[in-house]
Parts: C-alpha cells; sequence; structure tokens
C-alpha cells in the first residue's frame, strides 16, 4: 500500500485491541517516514496519532512500550509467538528501536513540506479550517518539489 500513496495522513488510532505487530497507524507513520513519503500528523483526536507525535518531539510515550502493549494478554501471546517464528529478528517487534527512530527523526523527518512551527500547529489545532489548510500547503509544497 505504502508504494502506492503520494503522502500519508495520519489522525487518532487504536493503541490497544489491533490486531498487527505494532499499532496500526504508528506502523504506517514508520513505513512512509523510511520510505522518505510525506506524513502530516493531526493530534486532535489523540490516540496512536498523539503518541507517534510525543515520540517525533524526543518523547517515550508510555503507550509506545512493550511494557504497556504487553498489558493485553493476547497482544503479548501474539507477539510472543511471532518472535519465535521470526528466528532471524527481521521483523523483529521492538517499540525502544521504532521509538528511537522517531526520536532521532523528529518532525524533519515527516518531509512534508511544513515548517515545524506548522507541523506543531497541526498536531495540536482543533479548528478545522486551520487543519484544511496546513495539509493543502503541504501536499502542494510536496507536489512542487
Amino acid at each position: 500500500m505504502n508504494e502506492s500513496i503520494d503522502a500519508r495522513i495520519i489522525l487518532g488510532g487504536k493503541q490497544t485491541g489491533y490486531k498487527g505487530r505494532y499499532p496500526g497507524l504508528m506502523e504506517e507513520v514508520l513505513i512512509a517516514m523510511t520510505s522518505h513519503k510525506p506524513v502530516f500528523i493531526i493530534g486532535a483526536f489523540g490516540g496512536c496519532a498523539a503518541s507517534v507525535i510525543q515520540a517525533l518531539l524526543g518523547e517515550t510515550p508510555e503507550t509506545l512500550t512493550k511494557e504497556y502493549q504487553y498489558k493485553v494478554a493476547q497482544y503479548k501471546t501474539l507477539a510472543n509467538y511471532y518472535q519465535q517464528q521470526d528466528a532471524g529478528a527481521v521483523n523483529e517487534i521492538n517499540y525502544e528501536k521504532v521509538v528511537g527512530f522517531f526520536n532521532s527523526a523528529g518532525i524533519e523527518g515527516l518531509n512534508n513540506g511544513l515548517s515545524p512551527d506548522e507541523n506543531k500547529m497541526l498536531f495540536t489545532s482543533v479548528d478545522a479550517g486551520l487543519v484544511i489548510s496546513l495539509l493543502l500547503k503541504g501536499l502542494s509544497s510536496c507536489v512542487n518539489k
């Protein structure tokens, strides 16, 4: 799916109760950023998007730790099984590594054409007009690269 998109817009998102290796939106942001796709994160709805924002700002959100995720017994069982099957650690589940990537990449790693201050507005604004305006500005600048 990542190869078929030009940019990714993220908001909200489950932090537990998902069916993959990581919370889905966290994984989508990680994949998009590592392939240098523009990423826009709207923080007004909280959820996983807000946790990724915290990580991009240099923090370690509790929700993006193995300890927090393993509180859900079904996920712990799935993660342990998955780790046993992936003996080569090609697709290891490593929250510390992913959060470290977000910490290192920072806001600039979003590659979305917005300034750090504009991204911070996108992270916090509940004003739909402002959010739309920032998205259009960023998308427009990405198209014109």
